[in-house]
């Protein structure tokens, strides 16, 4: 059974919803996705996307629902229609961006070069208004590194933009460049740059194992399984770090 809230949202858009009223109805749906309550806040703001011509906010919080739910395909098509009632607002675009990176691999290869460009796109916009978005840069880094060449991939511009990263915070920067050594097996340089990234943040011991794990890689056992136990030494508990020291342990005699 409906909720006393939808059913009064729902006779007020029939009636013809006030302004105010709408607004308030947003607040209230916005306020349940903070607190996880995604059914509720669809209960209050599907008559309100159901009106002819519903408001960009409607839309935005009713696609964030969606999102929530892992519906991304119809998450996906109720933001294009917020970003076309109001193109103004930055945070629509961001939430194409992750909305389109969670729907790529539940579709074909075909359909998946669609919804890549469509990321990048968005966060293009981002990025033309707010050049130091780390996640939007990092998003187009995955575009780049990801996507085919027919669609516009391009290790090299996932680079350039990874050191556009690192110019504004070092860490993540670092990280970037070495994921994308290592993607490519270049792990002589993506010690390097997971290194640099610890020395940047050296609470950082997912970075600190994966150095070991890359030195793993290189055939670099005794320091890979030096790297393990000085993780583990701070965190006993740390899954990666303790993987790697069974991994690298000396054979029994």
């Amino acid at each position: 059974m409906r909720s006393p809230r939808f059913l009064l949202a729902l006779a007020a858009v029939v009636l013809g919803l006030p302004a105010a009223r709408t607004a308030t109805v947003v607040e209230q749906a916005a306020d349940a996705i903070k607190q996880g309550e995604f059914s509720h806040a669809e209960d209050l703001l599907t008559p309100l996307a159901a009106a002819k011509h519903p408001d960009a906010t409607v839309l935005f919080y009713f696609s964030k629902v969606r999102f929530a739910q892992k519906q991304n395909e119809e998450a996906i098509q109720l933001l294009e229609r917020a970003i076309k009632a109001d193109p103004s607002k930055l945070e629509y675009y961001m939430l194409l961006g992750a909305e389109c990176g969670a729907h790529l691999p539940e579709v074909s290869p075909m359909e998946g070069n669609a919804v890549a460009i469509k990321m990048r796109k968005a966060y293009e916009k981002v990025i033309e208004r707010d050049p130091k978005n780390l996640t939007a840069l990092q998003g187009i880094i995955m575009f780049y590194e990801r996507a085919p060449e027919i669609a516009g991939g391009s290790q090299t511009k996932a680079r350039e933009f990874a050191e556009r990263v690192r110019a504004i915070d070092i860490h993540t920067g670092e990280l970037e460049l070495g994921r994308l050594a290592a993607g490519q097996m270049n792990f002589e340089e993506a010690l390097v740059h997971y290194e640099a990234a610890v020395k940047a943040m050296p609470s950082d011991l997912a970075t600190a194992a994966a150095c070991g794990w890359t030195l793993f890689q290189l055939g670099r056992k005794d320091e890979a399984r030096a790297r393990f136990q000085a993780v583990l030494a701070v965190d006993p508990e740390f899954a990666p770090a303790k993987m790697g020291l069974e991994k690298t342990a000396p054979p029994a005699h």
